[in-house]
C-alpha cells in the first residue's frame, strides 16, 4: 500500500493549504505562521499541527522531521499587491519572504512543492530567477510559475493568483475541464435558503458568523455605484455585484465605501443593498461553512479571511501533487470537509456600520451625472479645503492620462458663451434651469453642505447638488446637438483651448454636453445668488 505523503505549510494563515491536502489525502505534518490568531483559528479547528514562528528565522534544523515529500505556502503578499500604496509596496522586503521560502525548499528536497501569491509576483520572480536577480541560486527548483484563476477551478469567486513550484503542471490545469462554476449566487442561497455549505458535503448548520452588516447609507449607496459605475479612470465595473457570476475577489482590507467592495442587494430591506457577511466571504474562499474565524474584531476577521489561500484551488493542486487522473479526483461536493468542531467559541464580533460622522475637512469630489464621458474627462463638484476657506466648485477635466488639465469656469466663461450666436438655442432653458437649481439651493450654504456630507447635519448634500446640476446641463444638451459640428466646434474651442491631440475627437463629440457643463459650471462656481464660499466674515453662506 503506497504510504500518504506528508507535508508541511510554510506561512500557513488559518489553514487554506491545509484543508486542500487533507481533502486529498495528503498528511499536514507542521505549519507555520507568525499571526497568532491565524495560529489559533488554524489549530481550534485542525490538527494542533501549527506554531507561531518567525519563518524569516525558521531553518531546517527548526523542522523536526526527518523527510517531507511536499512543501506548501503563501508567503506574504503586502509587499506586492496593488492594493498596497498603489503597488509601491517595499518589493525588497517582500523577497525576503520569498527567498526564505525557496531555501527551506532547497534544504528540504520535497517531492513536490508549491507557492502562492499574488499575480504581480509572476513576473517579479521570474525577473529575480535570471542571472544577476536577487534568487538566482534557487532557479533550478521553480519548474512551475504561472497565473490562474481559481474561478475556474470550482471557486465562487474570481481571483487570479500565481502559483509557482514542481509539481505536475499539466495535470493541474487539466482538472478546470471538470469542475462546476459557482457563483455568488449560489453562495447566499445555499447558506440563506437551502441552510447548506455551497461547496462541500456533510456540514450541517447552523453556522456562526451569518449576521450581515446594516445596509449602506444613501451616501455609501452612492459613493459605491458612483465607483464602480462612473469611475473616471478605470473600467467599469456592475452595480450591485452579478448574483450569476462568481464574484470578485474577496480582499483583506475593505472599507464600507469601495471600489473593491463586494455588494449585494440585501433581501431584507428592500431597495437596500449590504456587503457579504464572515461566513458568506468565507464561502467565496473555499472555507468550509463550519469552520470558525478566532478573530478579535470583525476587522480582524475579514482580513484572516481575505488573506487565505483557497481550499478548493489547494485541493487540486494536491490532487496533481498525487498524480490523479481527471477521472480520479473526486467533486468536493461529494467530500466532507477535514475541520473538527472547536474545543472553545470565537469571540463575538459585531459587523461594521456606517459612518457616522466624519473630520470637518472631509473632501468631496464627485462626476456629475451626464456630464461624465469616460477615459476620465468629465465635469466635477468639489469642495476646496485650505486653512482659511470652504468652498464648492465644479471643476472640468479633460486630456490624456499623463497630462490632465482642469479647467475652473467662471464669470468670462459665461460672459463668452452669451456673447456667441449659439446661445439662443439654449438661452431661454438657461433661464428656466437658474430658476430651478436657485430653488433647490435656496436653503442651502457652503457650511450646511459640508455638515451634511461630514454626517454632522441633515439636509441637502453635496450629491443632491451634482444631480441638480446634471439635470439642468441634460435639459440643454439636446437644442445644442442640433447645430451643425462646426458651430459647436467654434464655441466649445473658445473656451477650452483646441489641444490639437487625441483628445481633440472627444471634446468634438461631446461638444454639446461639455458646452452645457460650462453653462453650468460658470454660473455654479461665480453667480451671487448660489455661490458657496466664505463670506467677508469668515462665516460661510450663500449671498
Amino acid at each position: 500500500m503506497r504510504k500518504r505523503f506528508s507535508a508541511i505549510d510554510l506561512y500557513s494563515g488559518i489553514g487554506g493549504w491545509t484543508i486542500g491536502l487533507e481533502l486529498a489525502g495528503v498528511e499536514v505534518k507542521r505549519c507555520y505562521e507568525w499571526w497568532e490568531r491565524a495560529v489559533e483559528t488554524y489549530n481550534q479547528n485542525l490538527d494542533k499541527v501549527a506554531k507561531v514562528q518567525d519563518i524569516r528565522k525558521l531553518s531546517r534544523s527548526g523542522i523536526d522531521l526527518d523527510t517531507v515529500d511536499i512543501v506548501v505556502g503563501s508567503p506574504p503578499c503586502t509587499q506586492f499587491s496593488f492594493s498596497n500604496r498603489g503597488g509601491k509596496g517595499d518589493i525588497a522586503d517582500g523577497l525576503k519572504d520569498i527567498a526564505k521560502f525557496l531555501e527551506l525548499v532547497k534544504a528540504l528536497k520535497p517531492t513536490f512543492w508549491a507557492m502562492e501569491n499574488v499575480p504581480r509576483v509572476s513576473k517579479i520572480l521570474a525577473r529575480e530567477l535570471e542571472p544577476g536577480g536577487q534568487l538566482t541560486q534557487y532557479a533550478d527548483l521553480v519548474k512551475v510559475n504561472l497565473v490562474v484563476d481559481a474561478s475556474e477551478f470550482g471557486l465562487p469567486q474570481r481571483r487570479k493568483r500565481m502559483v509557482a513550484g514542481d509539481f505536475p503542471v499539466e495535470l493541474f490545469l487539466s482538472y478546470r475541464t471538470d469542475t462546476p462554476e459557482l457563483t455568488l449566487g449560489d453562495v447566499v442561497k445555499a447558506l440563506h435558503v437551502e441552510k447548506r455549505d455551497p461547496i462541500y458535503s456533510n456540514a450541517p448548520g447552523p453556522y456562526t458568523e451569518m449576521e450581515t452588516e446594516e445596509p449602506l447609507s444613501r451616501q455609501e449607496t452612492r459613493l459605491n455605484r458612483d465607483a464602480k459605475r462612473f469611475h473616471p479612470v478605470y473600467n467599469r465595473m456592475p452595480f450591485p455585484d452579478p448574483l450569476d457570476k462568481p464574484a470578485r475577489t474577496v480582499t483583506a482590507l475593505c472599507t464600507r465605501v469601495s471600489r473593491e467592495s463586494i455588494v449585494v442587494a440585501d433581501s431584507k430591506n428592500h431597495g437596500n443593498f449590504r456587503r457579504p457577511s464572515i461566513r458568506e466571504r468565507a464561502s467565496l474562499q473555499g472555507f468550509p461553512a463550519t469552520y470558525q474565524i478566532f478573530g478579535s474584531s470583525y476587522t480582524e476577521k475579514l482580513k484572516m479571511v481575505g488573506n487565505a489561500i483557497p481550499p478548493v484551488l489547494t485541493y487540486f493542486i494536491a490532487n496533481a501533487m498525487l498524480r490523479r487522473k481527471r477521472n480520479e479526483v473526486r467533486p468536493l461536493s461529494t467530500l466532507s470537509p477535514p475541520n473538527r468542531t472547536p474545543t472553545e467559541q470565537p469571540p463575538k464580533t459585531s459587523p461594521a456600520t456606517q459612518g457616522r460622522s466624519f473630520p470637518e475637512s472631509r473632501r468631496f469630489r464627485s462626476a456629475i451625472p451626464s456630464l461624465r464621458f469616460g477615459s476620465g474627462m468629465r465635469f466635477e463638484l468639489v469642495n476646496d479645503v485650505s486653512d482659511a476657506a470652504l468652498g464648492w466648485k465644479v471643476d472640468f477635466y479633460f486630456g490624456p492620462s499623463r497630462a490632465f488639465e482642469r479647467i475652473r469656469a467662471d464669470q468670462s466663461t459665461l460672459t463668452a458663451l452669451r456673447h456667441m450666436d449659439a446661445w439662443t438655442a439654449i438661452s431661454t432653458e438657461f433661464a428656466h434651469g437658474v430658476d430651478d437649481v436657485s430653488g433647490v439651493l435656496r436653503n442651502c450654504d457652503a457650511a450646511s453642505l459640508q455638515r451634511a456630507w461630514n454626517g454632522r447635519g441633515q439636509g441637502l448634500g453635496p450629491f443632491d447638488v451634482c444631480d441638480a446640476l446634471g439635470e439642468w446641463a441634460a435639459r440643454m444638451t439636446p437644442p445644442l446637438a442640433m447645430l451643425d459640428e462646426t458651430q459647436l466646434s467654434e464655441m466649445l474651442f473658445r473656451i477650452v483651448a483646441d489641444p490639437g491631440n487625441g483628445s481633440r475627437r472627444k471634446l468634438i463629440k461631446n461638444a454639446a454636453s461639455i458646452i452645457s457643463g460650462f453653462a453650468v459650471a460658470s454660473w455654479f462656481n461665480t453667480n451671487p445668488v448660489v455661490t458657496l464660499s466664505n463670506t467677508r466674515d469668515g462665516m460661510l453662506a450663500i449671498f
